[in-house]
């Protein structure tokens, strides 16, 4: 067995989308995630901008040829022009025309500039591919290294814009060699994977330990869906216990997930089993179910002297 290590993540950047975590060489114009400023494909150092900042300069530059287009066009009906008539005609009906533009192009600027960040994309789709999959190698690297660490972070950064199974198992081979602490940036719904995987769920039962928060509807529809396999684990009927709690976390979990938390019901602590019933207590007659009879059955039964469940009922 390998030794745990305790170690603390590089923060991750915070981004309105994941593509903008691209940045792009000015040299050679490979692409890349990771945190380095050193370009794998022409080893140029210092040359990487964010890919938002170089559309945010396409959004500069191709307006003003435009621009300038429309003038030459203008000054070009101006100059064949045979007449004053024709010119004052040509000059006032420019002006119209590149008044009107300015106009449109305020308006819609917004998604023009959207258009053109996604028309980027799709044409250097090829390129961003070429440039994650060297990423990947990399991380690949720091795996065998025994950097787990190192690997963990560029998977995480990676997995953003690319997060196949290939990739969420890398992931969660590096965070079972950590010791998982309170105070760690941890995920745990990107990592959710499409079959049964044990090293998941002990990476999972570990950080539900030190964070309730991370307990969402896929992780919750994961154990759902696994759960014979997780009780047959050591320790799988506790952690079973631990996550109906967790799904209490929120009420539209506690209404997507009523059988779940009723075969676990009985073996909830006091303190989770207070706030299903408070949850459950002011709910309409007409929408009680299975579940709210049985957590009014207990808390008349097991805690009928308790004064915190006086009443509830």
């Amino acid at each position: 067995m390998q030794t745990k290590l305790a170690v603390q993540f590089r923060p991750s950047r915070n981004t309105s989308c994941a593509f903008e975590r691209l940045k792009t060489c000015k040299k050679c114009g490979a692409y890349s995630v990771l945190f380095d400023d050193r370009c794998k494909e022409c080893g140029a150092t210092g040359k990487f901008i964010p890919v938002a900042r170089y559309i945010a300069s396409l959004n500069r530059v191709l307006p003003m040829a435009e621009a300038f287009g429309a003038v030459a066009l203008v000054a070009l009906a101006v100059v064949l022009a045979n007449d004053w008539m024709q010119i004052a005609a040509a000059g006032i009906g420019g002006a119209a025309f590149l008044a009107l533009l300015f106009l449109l192009r305020q308006r819609y600027k917004p998604y023009a500039d959207l258009y053109r960040f996604h028309e980027v994309l799709v044409d250097h789709t090829p390129a961003i591919l070429k440039g994650i999959r060297a990423d990947l190698q990399e991380a690949d690297g720091d795996m065998s290294a025994n950097h787990p660490k190192e690997a963990y972070e560029k998977l995480r950064e990676i997995g953003y814009l690319l997060n196949n199974e290939s990739i969420k198992q890398r992931k969660i081979a590096c965070l079972r060699r950590f010791y998982i602490r309170k105070d760690m940036e941890l995920e745990l719904d990107p990592l959710v994977p499409k079959k049964f995987d044990p090293e998941f769920v002990l990476y999972m039962r570990d950080a539900v330990k030190v964070n309730r928060q991370l307990v969402r509807h896929s992780a919750l529809d994961y154990v759902v869906a696994f759960r014979p396999q997780i009780e047959a684990m050591e320790g799988g009927r506790e952690f079973l216990v631990s996550m109906a709690g967790s799904a209490l976390r929120m009420k539209k979990y506690v209404q997507m997930y009523p059988r779940f938390i009723i075969d676990y019901l009985d073996e909830l602590p006091r303190e989770r089993f207070h706030r299903l019933c408070k949850l459950l207590a002011d709910t309409p007659v007409q929408q009680r179910n299975e579940l709210y009879a049985k957590c009014k059955e207990t808390a008349q039964t097991r805690y009928a002297v308790d004064p915190d469940f006086q009443g509830m009922f």
